[in-house]
């Protein structure tokens, strides 16, 4: 084409989308002042946080958690079994012409303790148009346009950050009132149980994609207990909040709960809960373990990918103050407990460190199975897998072996990479690619059979990259006049 010009492309294909593999992604679960309670909410920040789920309340670390984390997260809003939405009702000509709800459930709304209020008023152009003031805490903070008919300010509110507004069964346009308080609003959380807790977790759909999961503060052994079979049915990593304590009694109570769970190699539990900066000055919050080694996560994926532990030097919580329990316990203690699969938080040089990444599988029964590392390493490696494989749906199976082929090297091209970063282990004496990881598209995985009933399938075998738990250094003194030999 001449220069210079213009050109037209037309294609058919549409746009080109993955599925997501990010596992640095956290998911948390807790109750919120405000906020959806029937899907996931994104929170890109703490600000972001302070938009969507309210203002810091005593009965949720989810706020504190943003601010630890710092980046983005899935929030998942758990109500007890009856939450309800403050309204109030808008007289019109007759009846109740409007009804104005809050956008969620919880005591939010209800103006009699500083919630919402709504205000009548005529609008600019006269007692024919009426205009909507919306208040939160006795500030403004919406006003509709003025209108004429009470379908617009219906309309209106679909775009509405605080109210969602229908017709009542009433007529006509809402009367002229002073601020009317929206009443009634509940959450319902004193009655909230584990099956609500569960049900909100359960929101994370497989579809968001991997990364960490987190019921915030909760330390029972059925929270754990869900936590742990969200992760598996999801290609995701539980982080369970150990309980709050030193006593190593206590901390081998609550691991021996879940540990022989089919599911105990998709998390690790954590203990004890860190002491970190209030938000007024001289002030502590004492805050869960399980924000803190998220946040880490955070950190140490992009740049070391999730084989490398967020724990020792790349787990330094450099803004916490400390443990929040007191005691003390023996390095045999915290041998045990690591043991078990309790991974410990201890100040170390100064400064608290998370000193432990194992999963909650035993192991002497599951050798393979014990590093959180490795576990972290194979989600990525199934959420890799599957987008390779997304390509591939209802693609045609050709008899020259070439789609067969394309499979395999469309999985086998990650995990190269992988390779290459250092995460899968080859044989010392033949470090090659293939001999730390291994794909199989061939016909003897691909039958007749199993091609003739629509499949296509792909075997990978890959050995990951282990972690050093236990360094030792072992010194020899040599006389005078000795060879010193290595």
């Amino acid at each position: 084409m001449a220069r210079p010009g213009l050109e037209v492309t037309v294609s058919d294909a549409p746009p080109s989308r993955s599925l997501p593999t990010d596992t640095s992604r956290l998911f948390i679960v807790d109750f919120a002042q405000k906020g959806d309670h029937t899907t996931p909410i994104r929170l890109t920040g703490p600000a972001d946080a302070a938009a969507k789920i309210g203002d810091r309340v005593s009965y949720s670390y989810a706020r504190d958690a943003m601010d630890v984390y710092g980046a983005e997260a899935y929030f998942a809003r758990v109500v007890g079994p009856a939450p309800v939405a403050a309204t109030a009702a808008l007289a019109g000509t007759s009846g109740t012409t409007l009804n104005v709800t809050a956008k969620s459930v919880g005591d939010w709304g209800n103006g009699a303790t500083g919630g919402l209020s709504v205000e009548v008023a005529n609008g600019p152009s006269g007692a024919t148009h009426r205009v909507l003031i919306i208040r939160l805490n006795g500030v403004e903070v919406e006003r509709t346009p003025e209108y004429n008919s009470r379908d617009s300010f219906v309309t209106w509110s679909q775009a509405s950050s605080y109210v969602t507004i229908t017709a009542g069964a009433g007529t006509g346009l809402p009367t002229v009132a002073a601020a009317a308080n929206l009443a009634g609003g509940t959450d319902d959380r004193s009655n909230a149980t584990d099956t609500h807790w569960k049900a909100a977790v359960d929101r994370f759909q497989k579809e968001l994609g991997p990364g960490q999961v987190a019921m915030l503060g909760r330390t029972t052994s059925q929270a754990h207990t869900d936590l742990l079979a969200h992760a598996q049915a999801n290609n995701r990593v539980a982080i369970l909040d150990g309980p709050n304590t030193l006593a190593k009694a206590t901390l081998t109570s609550a691991v021996n709960a879940v540990r022989t769970l089919a599911a105990a190699r998709y998390g690790g539990l954590f203990a004890p809960w860190v002491s970190y900066p209030g938000l007024a000055p001289g002030t502590t919050r004492t805050l869960p373990p399980s924000m803190f080694v998220a946040a880490k996560i955070a950190e140490v994926d992009p740049v070391e990918g999730p084989n490398q532990p967020a724990a020792g030097r790349w787990g330094r919580l450099e803004g916490a103050l400390g443990v929040a329990a007191t005691g003390s316990l023996t390095d045999l203690d915290y041998q045990d407990l690591n043991e078990l699969g309790v991974n410990m938080i201890r100040v170390r040089l100064g400064v608290p460190t998370i000193f432990g990444w194992r999963t909650l599988a035993d192991k002497d029964d599951f050798p393979l199975r014990w590093k959180l590392s490795n576990q972290r390493l194979e989600m990525l490696i199934i959420a890799e897998s599957q987008d390779a494989g997304e390509d591939f749906i209802f693609r045609q199976i050709d008899g020259q072996g070439i789609t067969l082929a394309g499979f395999g090297s469309a999985i086998g091209n990650r995990l190269n990479q992988m390779y290459v970063d250092g995460w899968l282990f080859p044989d010392p004496d033949d470090p090659r690619p293939e001999t730390a990881f291994y794909v199989d598209t061939s016909s003897a995985v691909n039958t007749e059979q199993t091609i003739a009933d629509g499949q296509l399938i792909a075997d990978v075998a890959y050995r990951p990259s282990s972690f050093a738990e236990l360094v030792k250094v072992r010194i020899v003194v040599v006389p005078i006049g000795t060879p010193i030999t290595v």
